[in-house]
């Protein structure tokens, strides 16, 4: 029974974050609440092993801001240094994404 309502939550969120990325696409001062600014979060194994297991490429650079259990907003920058964000899901290894400004 925890196992399906883990899985909602999880359904539940993913869908609310389609609701509302077009919207935050658009939006700068959304984009700043769910987006981390360049050097915050430090590092995470997880979420690079997981960029690379997606063979996310262009990311030099990235900081993360946590979402929730095994969920994490990802700003990369390239070398050129612009931004592109992802949702990086570290328990099921998924990426959504690229979103750009």
């Amino acid at each position: 029974m925890a196992k399906l309502f883990k899985l909602l939550a999880t359904v539940g969120t993913v869908a609310v974050l389609f609701l509302l990325l077009p919207d935050h696409a658009r939006s700068d001062s959304n984009r700043k609440l769910l987006y981390p600014e360049r050097g915050e979060g430090g590092f995470s194994i997880a979420i690079s092993q997981t960029l690379w297991r997606k063979r996310i490429r262009g990311c030099g650079e990235y900081s993360f801001k946590r979402a929730g259990s095994g969920e994490y907003h990802v700003a990369c920058w390239s070398k050129a240094g612009k931004p592109t964000y992802y949702i990086v899901f570290t328990i099921n290894r998924r990426v959504m994404g690229p979103y750009y400004k």
